[in-house]
């Protein structure tokens, strides 16, 4: 094979392109919008994965923002998914994972796949945190007991 890999993902085979860099423009100036801030951070880890050895994917947002999740990676035959937050404060509210997103997550599951993950970011630090189903009692999580049960996003990809 040249430029290509074939990935089999139990009942589907993709090609996909070998795993490279995403490039990221940057405008020099100050990123106000929320938005903004979200899709930059969105490219910033599929970055991070690709330099690991995973083939990432941004799912570009359409006008209505209703894509299922943010970064569909693979790596050893697994496909991962991530929804991709940034944090203002040291708390993260589970409020902020949208409906669409829930419901993509829970299909998931339903099919075999418990690789469904939030990237969340505070300041200039990323953490892996499992995908939460919506009965669960936890609404938030501090960014405290994340450090203590989550993997920074380095760690997390060493370890895979």
């Amino acid at each position: 094979m040249s430029s290509e890999q074939y990935i089999s993902i139990s009942w589907a085979i993709w090609v996909v392109p070998k795993c490279e860099n995403i490039n990221i423009s940057r405008n020099g100036g100050n990123i106000k919008s929320n938005k903004a801030k979200g899709t930059r951070f969105e490219h910033e880890f599929a970055n991070i994965l690709a330099e690991y050895g995973f083939w990432a994917h941004v799912l570009e947002s359409k006008k209505n923002g209703a894509q299922p999740f943010d970064v569909i990676a693979v790596k050893n035959n697994i496909a991962y998914s991530f929804d991709c937050k940034v944090c203002e404060s040291d708390v993260f509210l589970f409020s902020r994972i949208m409906e669409n997103q829930h419901l993509a997550f829970s299909k998931l599951h339903d099919c075999g796949s418990t690789n469904t993950y939030l990237a969340v970011k505070f300041d200039s630090d990323i953490y892996i945190v499992p995908y939460v189903s919506r009965q669960s009692s936890t609404k938030q999580l501090s960014l405290d007991l994340i450090q203590q049960h989550c993997k920074d996003v380095y760690t997390w990809v060493q370890a895979l």
